[in-house]
Formats: C-alpha cells, sequence, structure tokens
C-alpha cells in the first residue's frame, strides 16, 4: 500500500490514484474477514495444502508461457 499511489498514477487510470488506493484498501479489509472465517472453518491445514497446489500450478503455467 505504500506505493499504491505511484504504481496508480503511472497506470494513467481514469480514475484518480487516491480513489483506487482507498477501494484497494476496502477490499483488503474486507478480504481479511473471509479469510478468517474460513480458516475457522476449514482450518489451517487443508487451505494450506490447497494454496500450495494452487500456487504450483500457477507458477507452472506463468513458467511455460514465459519460456
Amino acid at each position: 500500500m505504500f506505493y499504491s499511489n505511484t504504481v496508480f498514477k503511472l497506470a494513467h487510470s481514469s480514475m484518480s490514484a487516491s480513489t483506487i488506493t482507498g477501494i484497494v484498501g476496502v477490499v483488503n479489509f474486507l478480504a481479511t474477514f473471509g479469510g478468517m472465517a474460513l480458516l475457522g472453518v476449514a482450518g489451517r491445514k487443508p487451505i494450506l495444502l490447497y494454496t500450495t497446489a494452487a500456487l504450483a500450478v500457477v507458477n507452472g503455467v506463468v513458467g511455460y508461457a514465459l519460456f
């Protein structure tokens, strides 16, 4: 969040950089509660295993696309 204003200014969006940064902050704040709820329901180990597998797949796809 520290450099988000600079990044969004460089992106030349139709919205102001401060507005986009605010939206990103609100989404981040709300997603925290969703993550906490999911953690309480599913538990840490299954979430860790699923996200590890998803990251491996995504890294493989990006690696394949860039090779």
